[in-house]
């Protein structure tokens, strides 16, 4: 059994389905992460949403990831169905 090692932990808040490797590149770009996989596969996994969504990603020191996604809570969801800002 191989263990993988957390090396970073982001959280970051992007629209679902929409996501292009300019809009995260900023973000996941440092890390060694191919962009375009990424898209891809965070794409496919957030298409059933609509809006925005939380996305918590676990780095390993392999270059590997893990992609949690969630709705928004439901003050968020609130906010900006009232277009309030904080």
């Amino acid at each position: 059994m191989k263990i993988k090692f957390t090396k970073h932990t982001l959280k970051l808040i992007l629209p679902a389905g929409k996501a292009t490797p300019a809009s995260v590149g900023p973000s996941l770009g440092q890390y060694g992460i191919n962009l375009m996989n990424f898209c891809k596969e965070f794409n496919e996994k957030s298409n059933f949403f609509t809006g925005e969504v939380r996305v918590k990603i676990i780095l390993f020191e392999n270059k590997t990831y893990t992609l949690k996604i969630n709705s928004l809570s439901t003050s968020r969801l609130i906010l900006n169905y009232l277009k309030v800002s904080k």
